[in-house]
């Protein structure tokens, strides 16, 4: 039940529904026919825009948008609203979600931060779950926290989220009679309102540092005048530690009402059974006889340019935002719709202008988005955000200025709008691709903001067959005027932080004002756009023969062995209709360095031809080259092998194998995009120091790693130390001799048709007869127990990290007896340290046992709090380890492990990432990949000698790494 993390940067965590926009309109009716046809090619651009046209290829433009037939609304006497949709991905789970349409900016000045407490108590107790019963019952039935139970808060909205399994009608049952307690039954005893008081502040804890005093520093400028500037979610602290019981009680009583509440149901049952099930559920809630009207708080209007420059000493990033609030976009017709179109292709061709300015060498920002959302109830936003090189904020504010003031008087080129549609229409055929393989959860996250905000929600297919129809018919005219018109001279914000630092210079407040003007003023040259015109590979080599066959009937996987050498394995699924994952890899990787000075120079080899392009193409044609193509392809090297990642739709699988035959044969030696490079990561590692909880990373990764060199942290001097030539000498290398990889490829992939494609692309690989191998590079085990304490941070933020490392002999049946201790564990530190003790937000846990380069095991155990009380949390900790070492865990938490490794197994094999991190895995710890399908076998042996004796050998008392961080003042370095 995480809270909504803070709009830092605000314009990258809205995702705006593609062709959607952001929108406040009325309910919309029943959905016609959908278009069947494309409209005409749009009409040469004219010298002024023309009127928006009535009607296109039959569709009246007037007429309302429609709503998705799969999916239900309807609405109680009493005012609650469920949108219920059958849905089989995944399989036997249901998404159910309970939304209640108030948050933080809800709150009365004596409630800074009860909204969100209000959504933590859900969790602790209702009239028919009481204190802990409620998680209790969740986990024994498999649900784990994070993916299938969760909660979160921000100003307008509080959303709980369940996912529940289907195959047992009373499972079900009990998720909505959870919903139906969590709008109106939360119990709130003063008990539980203490204990979780502390786990509130320690939420609060976990979030202070610099982001959260600019954000504080931001939000009275970016919503001046109005009660959203002091509405942050988290709250007051004061507040929370000290109100009054009642006080929580009277938001729970004002706001949790069944006419400002939906239930969302989206999962493999009966529509009708479900719809029944939500009608007799929740038929008896009632509005109060005199309900609190609901705030539409303003976000006044301004004619000046606000501006704000924060600069914090721990800030790790410089950031440029410059925002024009309007009113929210209104999206109820087909004319509505049609002018979000537009406005998406424009955001796309300034985006796409933005990233070609970060391939440069110099470049005033290292990235930058464009994006329109709704801003809150009452105000929508526009916006450009930025990362800047240090010392280069006013550079970027000008470029920024300058690229929109390019627009407005230039506006986009043809051919960069044919790129734009193309790439729009190419995502929404993906959607209606996938509508029946799409995630319920997904689904359901689209009816919330329908119900919130009135988004359309007239369905992928739909979806994609109306912009089939409209995207032809819209001029480059149409989105200048809809773009232009957002960029206004009034209601415009430009904010700047970073760090303060002795050196770096920030335009005054006054001068970011100014800048608009001298912008303005400034003669500005149109946009060119520069391609290269030649295929994507110069020339197609012949295939060659695949020497060998094998299938496995049980794992479905048909292996194929080339000419080359290269090993192809296909997992034929039917998971999604659009997409293969692809992963490849061969033994060596940087362990082929000697000399641990020379690995330093060179460990970014595969990042720097990564980020080069490839063959003829710079980064910016190859972006443009692969318009309209659903392919990712990224060449790596590990510490102990080397390869590629990728995926692709099925019809763009043999540009991802055209793109693995490049960086294989023709990776590129380009001297711009390797400044350019180094530029952007400068940007985000040039002042990583200053933030506390990387001094204690850096300091576990030193002491853990026994200090050697290969292991140390990533600074800005190896970015400055890189070697673009030695690098290109190592990647080539190291790629020299392909015939020993293997090649993964899980997904909608027909073996028939990608065997020429492999022949010819993966067969044509280089191979040289070299076999190689790993290199042991290891350094030697830390012995003992190694303390240090970090004093750094302004803020009271303490944390704890326990590393354990060891020696242990791997095998598949060592690694679940592991992968067992760390979830008893889990539930353990949790029951103790966040809900008995209320001393922290959460406890992190994770391990793992490997098998190459040595036979060794870590893990970790980490967790923040009040520096006060590390010691006391420290020893607590302590004691559940001892008692696991001494006794293992108890029975009912090994019900709870057992119920969710199979629960998650059962939607693992549903999915095609899993089964391909599966296969790789036993290909390269040679074991037999037919455990994938026999989890239930393991479970069966998963017992208390089990995990008792993972406890023994993982949890050794006498050997491991503690360290602690305390604010500056309270510890030595």
């Amino acid at each position: 039940m995480t809270r909504m993390m803070r709009l830092i940067p605000l314009l990258l965590l809205i995702v705006t529904l593609a062709a959607c926009g952001s929108s406040t309109s009325s309910r919309m009716s029943a959905a016609p026919e959908a278009p069947a046809t494309p409209a005409a090619e749009a009409t040469p651009a004219q010298p002024a825009p023309p009127s928006p046209p009535t009607e296109i290829a039959g569709l009246e433009l007037a007429a309302p948008i429609p709503v998705d037939p799969a999916v239900t609304i309807g609405t109680l006497p009493n005012g609650l609203t469920y949108y219920v949709r059958p849905n089989q991905k995944p399989e036997q789970r249901a998404a159910l979600f309970l939304v209640v349409s108030a948050g933080s900016v809800d709150e009365d000045d004596d409630q800074l931060g009860l909204a969100h407490m209000a959504e933590h108590m859900a969790f602790n107790g209702t009239a028919n779950f009481p204190e802990q019963a409620l998680i209790d019952y969740l986990e024994s039935l498999g649900m784990a926290f994070g993916p299938e139970i969760n909660a979160f808060t921000n100003f307008n909205q509080t959303v709980y989220m369940l996912q529940v399994p289907t195959d047992d009608v009373e499972l079900l049952d009990k998720g909505l009679q959870i919903l139906y307690e969590w709008a109106h039954l939360v119990s709130f005893t003063d008990e539980e309102i203490d204990l979780e008081r502390g786990v509130i502040i320690e939420e609060w804890r976990l979030g202070l540092g610099a982001d959260d005093r600019i954000w504080n520093a931001q939000l009275p400028v970016l919503f001046k005048g109005s009660k959203y500037a002091d509405r942050a979610t988290i709250g007051d602290p004061e507040i929370v530690k000290n109100f009054e019981y009642d006080v929580i009680r009277r938001f729970y009583r004002d706001w949790y009402r069944p006419s400002l509440q939906a239930v969302l149901a989206v999962g493999d049952f009966d529509r009708d059974t479900v719809i029944a099930k939500i009608e007799k559920q929740f038929a008896d809630l009632a509005d109060p006889a005199d309900p609190r009207p609901l705030e539409q708080p303003p976000v006044p209007d301004h004619d000046e340019i606000l501006a704000s420059v924060i600069t914090d000493i721990e800030a790790t990033t410089t950031n440029v935002d410059i925002t024009w609030k309007h009113e929210p976009r209104i999206t109820e017709t087909l004319s509505d719709w049609r002018e979000n179109l537009a406005l998406d292709l424009g955001m796309a061709m300034l985006r796409a202008r933005f990233d070609e300015i970060t391939e440069k060498p110099d470049a005033p920002f290292t990235m930058a988005y464009a994006s329109d959302h709704q801003y809150t109830r009452t105000k929508g936003a526009f916006g450009i955000f930025a990362y800047v090189p240090e010392n280069r904020a006013a550079d970027a504010a000008a470029a920024l200025l300058t690229e929109t003031e390019r627009v407005r008087r230039h506006g986009f080129t043809t051919t960069e709008l044919e790129r734009a549609r193309i790439s729009l229409l190419r995502r929404l055929e993906r959607r209606a691709h996938e509508a029946g393989k799409t995630e319920s959860r997904r689904w359901c996250f689209q009816y919330m903001n329908h119900f919130l905000r009135d988004r359309p929600i007239p369905g992928p297919v739909y979806q994609y067959e109306l912009a089939s129809a409209l995207l032809p018919t819209i001029t480059l005219e149409e989105i200048e005027t809809i773009v232009v018109g957002l960029m206004t001279d009034h209601n415009r914000v430009l904010m700047v932080s970073g760090p303060e630092k002795e050196g770096v210079a920030y335009p005054s407040e006054e001068a970011l004002i100014a800048m608009t003007a001298t912008v303005a003023g400034q003669d500005i040259a149109p946009y060119e756009d520069k391609t290269v015109d030649q295929p994507l590979v110069a020339a197609t080599p012949q295939p060659v023969a695949v020497t060998a066959r094998a299938s496995d009937e049980a794992l479905g996987t048909t292996t194929w062995t080339l000419a080359n050498g290269v090993r192809v394995v296909l997992k034929p699924t039917d998971f999604k209709n659009d997409e293969v994952q692809m992963r490849a890899y061969g033994w060596g990787g940087t362990s082929a360095i000697a000399d641990a000075a020379r690995y330093r120079q060179l460990a970014q080899a595969a990042n720097i031809v990564g980020s080069s392009g490839v063959g003829a193409f710079d980064p910016v044609s190859l972006q443009k080259k692969l318009t309209g193509k659903v392919v990712n392809c990224w060449p790596y090297i590990y510490g102990n092998e080397e390869g590629f990642r990728g995926n692709a739709s099925p019809q763009d699988l043999e540009t991802l194998c055209q793109l693995v035959y490049l960086y294989a044969t023709s990776p590129r030696e380009d001297p711009e995009a390797f400044a350019a490079y180094q530029d952007r990561m400068r940007t985000w590692y040039g002042n990583r120091d200053v933030d506390p909880m990387n001094a204690l990373r850096d300091t576990v990764r030193v002491l853990v790693n026994g200090h050697d060199p290969r292991y140390a942290p990533f600074t800005i001097k190896d970015i400055d130390n890189a070697d673009l030539s030695g690098s290109l000498e190592l990647f080539r290398d190291r790629f020299a001799d392909c015939g020993d990889f293997t090649f993964y490829f899980v997904g909608n992939v027909e073996p028939v048709a990608f065997e020429p494609l492999a022949a010819t692309w993966l067969g044509n690989l280089p191979a040289v007869g070299r076999q190689d191998s790993w290199t042991d590079r290891s350094h030697e085990l830390v012995r003992g127990v190694v303390q240090q304490t970090v004093a750094k941070g302004l803020e009271p933020k303490g944390y704890v990290q326990m590393v354990f490392t060891g020696e242990a002999p791997w095998s598949s049946a060592q690694e679940y007896a592991l992968e067992s201790l760390i979830a008893s564990l889990r539930i353990r530190l949790r029951k103790i340290i966040r809900e008995e003790k209320g001393g922290t937000y959460g406890v992190r846990i994770r391990g793992s046992l490997n098998r190459i380069p040595q036979e060794r095991y870590r893990l970790d155990i980490g967790w923040g709090c009040d520096p006060e009380r590390t010691d006391e949390l420290y020893e607590s900790v302590q004691q559940v380890l001892a008692d696991f070492r001494a006794n293992g865990p108890d029975e009912e938490t090994l019900t709870k492990v057992r119920e969710t490794q199979l629960r998650e197994d059962e939607t693992n094999v549903q999915e095609n990432r899993h089964w391909l991190r599966s296969l790789l895995d036993a290909d390269m710890n040679e074991t037999d990949p037919g455990h994938i399908l026999k989890l239930a076998d393991r479970v069966a042996t998963l017992d208390v000698a089990l995990v008792h004796e993972a406890a023994k050998r993982y949890l050794d008392a006498e050997n491991f790494v503690k360290v602690v961080l305390l604010p500056e003042g309270e510890g030595s370095e």
